[in-house]
């Protein structure tokens, strides 16, 4: 039995990295990146991102752009995986996929940092959160930031990602009205979340509890990840809200759980209170996390 593959394999591989079709699309996405560092050094000019993270040292900023960061590329992973729309039919068919994935690109980026500013006028309204993430350094405040940006992300992809509708401003429009939708039910879900965990937990923010910011911030992308689930296969509001609502009651569940089984030694709530114990909140949102993955995989089999 012969392990080694065959040779015609590498071949084949190594023309597909070397295609320069992929190259090109490789050096769109770089560009993209850098299109996003312009637009959020645009959109916050009150503070130098470099001299925060390199001469200052800000932990806080850091983990915020790191969400950022991972936010830019899970849209642009979206963008080329996903299905071009011959929006440009009279430009050359590589011309027209790469200016489609540099459009899309842009409005997927400006969507991620809108969804930020909206984040923090809904969620975390009860304070400045410039202030708090430059001046005061707060590592939960940055955690949340981080947290939404992946959340963001996670439903901005299928816009960026599915086939069009047959019309470019249906697709705008359509992908506006479900971003701003999936907001709402994000602030809802940490208003739900507030509640159960048996703390103030925008006072806990507030005092850079960074083990209140983690748990908080991966129970986001968890509900982020189950209701974009179905935004890959149609814009059907009633299924939209169903697996929020679904979504909602199985985190808040596996919440439970982490509490009453896994960290059964010691409550949850003064773990991440009195002792900011960054383990079991990493615990409970890496629960929350996978449950969400589980639970879309579960869907895909219905």
């Amino acid at each position: 039995m012969n392990l080694l593959p065959n040779p015609q394999f590498f071949l084949d591989q190594l023309i597909t990295v070397a295609d320069p079709i992929a190259l090109v699309f490789v050096i769109a996405s770089f560009l993209l990146f850098y299109l996003a560092k312009l637009i959020k050094d645009f959109l916050n000019p009150t503070f130098n991102l470099e001299k925060e993270l390199l001469t200052h040292d800000n932990p806080a900023l850091a983990l915020s752009s790191a969400g950022y960061w991972l936010g830019v590329g899970i849209i642009i992973a979206g963008l080329v995986s996903g299905n071009f729309t011959n929006l440009f039919p009279s430009a050359n068919p590589l011309v027209s996929e790469l200016a489609e994935t540099l459009l899309w690109g842009i409005i997927g980026i400006l969507l991620l940092n809108a969804a930020i500013y909206i984040n923090d006028k809904l969620i975390l309204s009860a304070f400045s959160n410039i202030k708090e993430i430059i001046h005061d350094r707060n590592v939960g405040i940055g955690a949340v930031h981080c947290g939404s940006y992946i959340a963001a992300a996670f439903i901005i992809r299928p816009f960026v990602a599915t086939p069009s509708l047959g019309s470019f401003y249906i697709d705008i429009l359509l992908t506006v009205l479900y971003f701003i939708l999936a907001q709402l039910l994000l602030f809802i879900f940490f208003k739900l979340y507030a509640k159960i965990v048996g703390y103030d937990l925008l006072k806990e923010l507030e005092a850079d509890n960074s083990a209140a910011g983690v748990a908080t911030a991966l129970s986001l992308v968890a509900i982020a990840n189950i209701i974009a689930y179905p935004l890959y296969s149609s814009y059907n509001l009633f299924l939209f809200v169903l697996y929020f609502i679904n979504g909602t009651i199985v985190l808040i569940g596996s919440r439970f759980i982490t509490d009453k089984v896994i960290l059964s030694k010691s409550a949850l709530r003064d773990e991440i209170v009195r002792d900011r114990n960054w383990g079991a909140a990493t615990i409970e949102g890496t629960l929350a996390l996978a449950i969400s993955f589980i639970l879309t995989a579960a869907f895909s089999l219905l």
